[in-house]
């Protein structure tokens, strides 16, 4: 009878610690990666939109390699739950768009989006989006005379999660655009910022098609990262199949089709098709923005951003000649964080976003690479034979 009533003890404490152990992998995710993936595959509805939300929203923490979140500075964990979850995805205190209340849901192709003329608190700076739900200025569809305007696609990194507007590096870009024009030319530049939190290259590749050309812009730049090829574009690709949602892109639904997938399949199941054919989605979307360009008769070219400073991902050669492959102008933008330490690029050890420093530092990057690029810079200067640019 004892030996019985000990196995039912232990028995009771083994499979007390397997429920909590799930528990917190269902509910946090990030300190049980392989059980959670295990659960994440099993789930027929996949995560909720909250979830789903805040694993898109913070992507940047695939840049941390398992052991080298000491590199950074963090918290002593405090308490049983704070050790079993791991760091937070965002720092404590700091909301996502849509808890704040600035972000919607969208039936477009994009999912979410930002709510027009609302301001809002986040992260301690102010996000206001203007009449078109992009963070900014008022802009004029009618481009004005003398201006040269340059349209940014991207995610939040280029919306400048976590840093006042006029310090991100879209913003950054116009004022060093203006302040160092032609001497005595009489143009002006304006950099239109169409990037939201969230947003990965098929979104991009929409808002690009969809939304810019009204605005006339005279160049498109689509922002890239290494997360265009990682695991945040299957997921999201994958509940829009589980959702039912239009895929927009040709090259999309072939690929879709290939795999049958429907939105009866599990989450899982649908995040392994897009994870095996994310190559071909980058290429195929690619392939598309060239014939758009072609089209609208508007040169769109892809700045490909290092976000890790201790190393450069593989992700990003490939994805810049794959741009230059259909004849899209691709801008490295490699060394903006070269030999800088993780605590000067990001905001905190639980946000991976870039600080004012580093916003500063990738403007100038994007400039000088801007200015290489002989088709650009025939774009952006006036045909003058008296100066060059920069006024020298």
């Amino acid at each position: 009878m004892k030996k019985l009533l000990q196995f039912e003890y232990g028995g009771c404490v083994i499979a007390l610690a397997a429920l909590t152990l799930t528990v917190a992998a269902w509910s946090y995710g990030a300190p049980l990666p392989l059980l959670n993936r295990a659960l994440h595959d099993v789930r027929n509805d996949g995560p909720n939109d909250a979830a789903l939300g805040e694993q898109t929203r913070n992507y940047y923490e695939v840049l941390l390699k398992s052991g080298a979140r000491r590199n950074l500075p963090a918290e002593p964990p405090k308490g049983f739950w704070r050790w079993l979850r791991g760091p937070r995805n965002m720092a404590e205190g700091w909301i996502s768009l849509h808890r704040s209340g600035a972000m919607r849901g969208s039936d477009r192709f994009v999912v979410n989006e930002l709510i027009p003329d609302k301001e809002t608190l986040n992260k301690g700076v102010v996000i206001r989006a203007n009449r078109w739900g992009y963070r900014g200025p008022d802009w004029t569809r009618e481009k004005p005379p003398g201006v040269i305007r340059i349209a940014f696609a991207g995610g939040s990194n280029v919306m400048g999660s976590g840093v006042a507007y006029e310090q991100g590096f879209v913003h950054q870009l116009q004022e060093r655009l203006n302040r160092e024009r032609p001497a005595g030319a009489d143009i002006r530049y304006e950099t239109l910022n169409f990037a939201i939190d969230g947003y990965f290259l098929p979104h991009n590749c929409y808002v690009i098609r969809e939304e810019m050309l009204p605005f006339q812009p005279d160049l498109i730049v689509l922002v890239s990262t290494m997360h265009d090829r990682q695991h945040p574009v299957p997921l999201n690709l994958a509940r829009m199949v589980a959702n039912g949602q239009d895929l927009y892109f040709d090259c999309l639904k072939q690929l879709a089709a290939r795999f049958d997938m429907r939105p009866t399949d599990s989450i899982g199941r649908l995040r392994r098709g897009w994870a095996s054919v994310v190559d071909e989605m980058v290429q195929g979307l690619f392939d598309d923005l060239a014939e758009f360009s072609r089209d609208a008769k508007v040169p769109v070219a892809v700045f490909v951003l290092r976000l890790d400073p201790r190393s450069l991902h593989p992700s990003l050669p490939w994805i810049a000649g794959q741009a230059e492959q259909r004849g899209l102008p691709a801008l490295r933008g490699f060394d903006a964080y070269e030999s800088r330490q993780p605590h000067e690029v990001y905001l905190n050890a639980a946000d991976f976003h870039p600080t004012t420093k580093a916003h500063e530092w990738i403007a100038d990057e994007l400039f000088d690479k801007m200015m290489a690029n002989p088709i650009i810079h025939e774009l952006l200067t006036p045909q003058t034979n008296e100066v060059t640019y920069g006024g020298q």
